[in-house]
């Protein structure tokens, strides 16, 4: 075995690194002594914590790469928003018609109205009929 604890850091690392090496009998004779295997179990706990950090790091990142893609989108939306109105008359020349609350109230009066005379016919017709109904059911009697 080896007596140098620099030495069993350093296979300790190596074994970490190389799975293959565990399975030998050299590992498992070194393994059996309590201290190298608390040795090894510590460095592979520190191994597991940074690769743990190495993961959310790369999350991170992530996430702020996405931010800042939603970012320029909405921004590049945005700028288009307000070039497009100032570029588009000059491609497009046509009328223009306002529409405005006033004009739609005077239409829906105009529709009412014509509604209610129309209903207001109707009403004269039954209780009135054209002569032509008074014609047919006198000769039906």
């Amino acid at each position: 075995m080896m007596e140098n604890p620099d030495q069993n850091s350093d296979y300790a690392l190596r074994a970490i690194q190389e799975p293959r090496l565990r399975e030998t009998e050299e590992f498992n004779q070194w393994i059996s002594v309590p201290e190298n295997k608390e040795l090894f179990l510590d460095l592979m706990a520190c191994k597991e914590a940074v690769m743990r950090e190495s993961l959310d790091r790369r999350r991170k990142a992530k996430m702020k790469t996405r931010i800042w893609v939603a970012a320029s989108a909405v921004a590049a939306v945005l700028v288009l928003a307000f070039l497009i109105p100032s570029l588009l008359p000059s491609f497009f020349i046509g009328e223009f018609y306002q529409f405005n609350l006033s004009s739609c109230i005077r239409q829906q009066n105009s529709l009412t109205a014509q509604f209610v005379s129309f209903s207001l016919a109707n009403l004269a017709n039954i209780f009135y009929p054209p002569p032509i109904f008074t014609i047919i059911n006198l000769c039906l009697l």
